[in-house]
């Protein structure tokens, strides 16, 4: 097998050698209700090649920050890397971005240019950028007096000089991290790094050429954009776009995936779908006892797409151990894997080396450790150049050795699997002055089919409290009949933890927490202090009430 991931090239020059071995093998494809649009590797080239040229002669210099707002599509792609082969710096801008982050985002990064889609945002936030920006409209993007038309771009470039070669050690992109907590940091990347990131992703999970993959978590995040554009570049894939949330089942099942990148609620989400319509749980447990669960599996894996599956990633957040199990019976097998936009791969479960608690071991080329107050560090080649214009964030994350502050704290076991056990600044103090990480009490709270999200809370309060989302398949049931096996659930879970980790009450929601409700971040982590605002009211009232001594209750909120 070619190990794609250590040939002498840049991004920028793998799409010269597709372009060369499987020029009309498809790159880019959308196959939306509106068009089917299929992009070959030769007319990828040639776009990427002439825009390029344009745009390194229509800015000042090298280097020049160039703003990309536009939802996940095959010009999301093209346009990218049209700017690092020009030499300049992209500054991907999320489509469901306040106002405020956008102006704040464009103002610290110096936004010269803005090359724009089809934003959903963009009468919220055109007035965010600079007073008379230069603007390039994607296809499909609104009117925008005075903008350049991507189309028309690349035609004139077609007639220019080619862009010099950029170096690829040179900043290519500034990414702003979603953040649960403050400010968005801009994270540094060259084309080294996203190169060494999307080749080490491919290199643990045997990726080929032609594998299908699909693009629906926003490009804007740094994982996405790895694990998806850069991975599937390293190693000639084929990139298809998710057009919609509301096409998402059928737009897996007409990209039927070698390689996906999922989150852990989207495999809530997608198991909630196939209990209601394909394989209820009573049928589940039928087909386990009568030996038929690989019948059941071909069902299931039809109706998902996911017949010519070879490797899923589930990141962002450990994946509940019982719903891999329950994938696992289906015979779709879900991988965990661990990084972050300042190093990514960290560490992955591969093929014949998975543990369901676990998020795998160091990936290819990767070095780990856990630093004496618990923290995980970690290096290898797919690691940032820093924070822009940060330097003393930098230096707090990154050591002059390579070694990278993760902000996570883990341990490693025997066999160099490595386990999280929390956040550094989530970890906090109840009253009975111990500390309490929460990430491993909600991970294992999760393990109920009657909950979609949780988290807890409990900084200077008698117990922890446990805020839950109801699943949307229970939220017809009795309530005093659902209450109880929600307290019965906690109570079990608090007979294993220690005195100062027990959940003294519940709040229990029917109102899923969202990027829209500013609950969940872009990769649809919690934000732990817009939760705590948001319930403040429920967490002083359920204060009160253990204080005084009351035993495990509920309270019923929004």
């Amino acid at each position: 097998m070619i190990d794609y991931a250590h040939e002498p090239r840049t991004l920028v020059q793998d799409i010269a050698h597709w372009a060369t071995e499987r020029p009309a093998e498809p790159w880019l494809v959308e196959r939306w209700s509106s068009h089917d649009r299929v992009i070959s590797w030769r007319e990828g080239a040639k776009i990427v090649n002439a825009a390029a040229a344009w745009l390194a002669q229509s800015v000042a210099e090298p280097g020049t920050r160039i703003g990309l707002l536009a939802p996940n599509c095959a010009h999301w792609v093209l346009a990218d890397y049209a700017i690092m082969a020009s030499g300049n710096v992209t500054v991907p801008i999320f489509t469901t971005m306040s106002p405020e982050s956008v102006e704040y985002v464009s103002q610290f990064a110096g936004i010269d240019m803005l090359i724009m889609g089809a934003a959903g945002n963009w009468e919220q936030v055109k007035d965010s950028f600079p007073e008379g920006i230069a603007v390039v409209r994607l296809p499909g993007a609104p009117q925008v007096t005075g903008a350049v038309d991507w189309d028309d771009l690349v035609k004139a470039g077609a007639d220019l000089s080619p862009a010099p070669t950029p170096d690829s050690k040179a900043l290519a992109t500034i990414v702003f991290t979603s953040g649960t907590t403050g400010l968005p940091k801009g994270v540094m990347h060259s084309l080294a790094s996203l190169r060494e990131a999307g080749g080490g992703i491919g290199h643990m999970s045997q990726t080929l050429p032609g594998h299908r993959f699909l693009s629906y978590l926003p490009l804007a995040h740094l994982g996405e954009r790895i694990v998806v554009e850069n991975h599937s570049l390293v190693y000639g894939g084929t990139v298809y776009f998710n057009e919609s949330q509301q096409s998402f089942l059928d737009d897996l099942r007409n990209t039927r995936p070698n390689w996906m990148l999922g989150v852990p609620r989207i495999w809530e989400k997608l198991q909630q779908v196939v209990v209601a319509h394909v394989l209820s749980r009573d049928e589940m447990e039928t087909a386990r006892a009568s030996g038929e669960l690989d019948a059941a599996g071909r069902k299931v894996r039809a109706f998902l797409g996911l017949e010519d599956i070879n490797f899923i990633l589930t990141s962002t957040a450990p994946t509940p151990a019982p719903l891999k199990a329950w994938y696992d019976d289906l015979g779709i097998t879900l991988y965990d894997g661990y990084g972050q936009s300042e190093i990514l791969p960290v560490c992955t479960n591969g093929k014949g080396n998975r543990k369901l608690d676990s998020i795998g071991t160091a990936a290819h080329g990767v070095e780990i450790k856990i630093a004496d107050d618990g923290e995980i560090l970690a290096r290898g080649g797919g690691t940032a150049m820093g924070y822009y214009q940060a330097p003393e964030k930098t230096a707090e994350t990154f050591e002059p050795d390579g070694w990278v502050h993760t902000g996570d704290r883990g341990r490693i076991d025997e066999d160099g699997h490595i386990y999280l056990t929390g956040r550094v600044k989530e970890i906090f103090k109840t009253a009975r002055g111990k500390y309490v990480a929460p990430a491993p009490i909600e991970g294992r709270f999760l393990e109920t089919h009657l909950v979609e999200q949780a988290c807890l809370t409990g900084h200077g309060l008698a117990q922890t409290v446990m805020t839950v989302v109801l699943a949307e398949a229970v939220l017809q049931r009795d309530a005093e009949e659902l209450v109880a096996e929600l307290l019965a659930h906690t109570a079990a879970l608090n007979a294993s933890l220690d005195k100062h980790e027990q959940i003294g009450a519940l709040i229990v929601s029917r109102e899923p927490w969202s990027q829209e409700n500013d609950v969940l971040t872009h990769t649809l982590k919690i934000k732990r202090d817009a939760l705590e605002q948001r319930y403040a009211e429920e967490i002083a009232t359920a204060g009160d009430r253990m204080r005084e001594g009351e035993p495990l209750f509920v309270i019923t909120s929004r």
